[in-house]
């Protein structure tokens, strides 16, 4: 009778349970009915929009903490000393060489005439060869030049005090021989000059430091602050409270990345725009600002995760300055080009500006392509070890 009873019960309950499982699955059945799942474009929307948001929140925390940071009002004091320097402070027409004198000993001193009348100053002509050997050695920029013997097949002599290479004493030299033979009037001038691209009007000298300021101030400042920002979220403990957080890595990287562009494009605009007003292609500058921007911070980042805090950092930072600082001596002398040079990304990148502010009609799309796989790599580089040394507690 017991057992029964137990067995009954039993199935009592059974019978309920299952009641009750079938009323749950046809509320849940009602219920989807009434609102279906949305569709898959839907949520990869709220996706976007959830991982915008993040992103938007950590690029404004990045801009507070850099106006809080004295390095960008030290920017901002430097980018009002460059356009003062530019603008005022360097000549327009200063260069490698100073003043040339002249000593004319041929007979008539037929030379000396014709060069005032070709708009020569009587101050550049001396009375002898000691006075000019004195000029030139007080004064190292300055040449020397004494004509002496027949005018028909003069001697010249040509007196210098600073280091020259041969290529600029052949100018020297073949500026003379037209000299010479103008004023005889053996020089033929019949030939024709073809230019393969659209030559630009004459760029006075001051202007030509642009390029090198752009590439050396605007571009190292992603390389800089970057740098100083890992540092003081290392020493704040940052680093190690973002890792719980659902950001991730690559919005670490775009929150930095973006954040600085922001910067670095007012710093650049700036300085343009108060030197040369809007008279030069803004898509081109903006782009090549963009990519070469990028690259440098991306590369600040991969340099910096190596390092705990400024001081074992500042040796290396100090080298990749000056090697980024390099190509500006190849942009002001062509002449001084060594094949290393063209490794280092800035010496591209001046040369792009050169061309954008002072257009020649030669394509840029190589560069582009060029800064983009650069840019490519890095950032594969740059996430590859950000991921490992910061996102990932090292026990």
């Amino acid at each position: 009778m017991g057992k029964k009873s137990s067995k009954a019960a039993f199935a009592r309950e059974t019978y309920v349970s299952l009641r009750r499982l079938q009323s749950s699955l046809s509320t849940l059945l009602k219920a989807s009915k009434e609102n279906p799942p949305a569709p898959p474009f839907l949520l990869y929307r709220k996706f976007e929009l959830l991982y915008s948001k993040k992103l938007s929140t950590l690029v404004r925390q990045n801009l507070i903490l850099s106006l809080r940071n004295s390095l960008v009002w030290v920017v901002l004091i430097s980018m009002i000393f460059i356009i003062l320097f530019v603008k005022f402070l360097v000549p327009e027409d200063y260069g490698t060489t100073g003043e040339s004198y002249y000593l004319d000993i041929t007979q008539n001193k037929t030379v000396e005439k014709s060069l005032q009348e070709m708009g020569v100053e009587s101050t550049s002509f001396v009375s002898s060869v000691e006075v000019l050997e004195e000029i030139v050695k007080e004064d190292h920029s300055s040449i020397g030049i004494i004509f002496q013997g027949e005018i028909e097949n003069p001697s010249i002599e040509i007196l210098y005090n600073f280091s020259v290479n041969p290529e600029q004493i052949n100018i020297i030299k073949a500026n003379v021989n037209k000299l010479i033979g103008t004023v005889n009037g053996t020089w033929n001038d019949s030939y024709n000059i073809e230019f393969l691209r659209i030559q630009s009007s004459p760029v006075p000298r001051n202007l030509t430091t642009v390029p090198g300021l752009l590439v050396f101030e605007v571009l190292i400042l992603g390389f800089l602050l970057v740098s100083v920002f890992l540092f003081q979220e290392k020493s704040d403990n940052v680093i190690r409270a973002y890792r719980i957080t659902p950001g991730g890595t690559h919005l670490y990287i775009f929150s930095k990345v973006i954040a600085f562009l922001i910067l670095g494009l007012i710093y650049a605009f700036g300085i343009v725009g108060f030197i040369f007003g809007l008279g030069f292609n803004l898509l081109d500058f903006v782009i090549l600002t963009f990519l070469g921007f990028v690259l440098y911070t991306l590369l600040g980042l991969i340099i910096a995760v190596f390092f705990e805090d400024i001081s074992g950092w500042f040796v290396i930072g100090i080298v990749i300055l000056t090697l980024n600082m390099a190509p500006t001596f190849s942009h002001q002398f062509p002449s001084f080009a060594p094949d290393f040079m063209k490794w280092i990304p800035s010496y591209h990148v001046i040369f792009g500006y050169d061309e954008i502010l002072f257009p020649t009609g030669k394509n840029l799309t190589p560069l582009y392509t060029l800064l983009l796989a650069q840019n490519l790599i890095a950032y594969i580089l740059c996430y590859f070890l950000v991921d490992k040394k910061l996102m990932k507690e090292v026990i």
